[in-house]
């Protein structure tokens, strides 16, 4: 599917940038109006750029690294299923190589139908 690289401002007017799938450029654009978002800008993206292959070589301080195992480990502690917890540490990354790299991860878990067992 799709993915399109969005700026929209929210109903309070702050300006909002993240990626979504859709399988066009006129859903994608429902999907943001559904969510209460004002699209100002929507481009497609190239598979590379979505899968967060371009901010580098996909990985974290250790530092960060560190924070997100804590946070994860802390919703998964209050009974939040994992793909929700990935989608919403995904929503709160600051940087741009962060949220590209959780997005990553949370679609990889999404596909995830069967889990390796030890």
């Amino acid at each position: 599917m799709p993915t399109y690289r969005y700026l929209a401002l929210s109903p309070d007017g702050r300006r909002q940038r993240d990626v979504l799938q859709a399988e066009s450029e006129r859903q994608a654009r429902q999907l943001l109006h559904e969510r209460g978002l004002f699209p100002r800008r929507l481009a497609l993206v190239r598979s590379a750029d979505a899968a967060g292959r371009s901010a580098g070589r996909g990985r974290l301080d250790t530092t960060s690294l560190a924070l997100l195992t804590r946070q994860l480990a802390t919703l998964i502690d209050a009974g939040i299923p994992l793909s929700d917890a990935l989608d919403a540490l995904t929503r709160q990354a600051e940087r741009q190589r962060e949220r590209a790299l959780r997005w990553r991860w949370a679609l990889g878990c999404a596909k995830a139908t069967r889990w390796p067992t030890a």
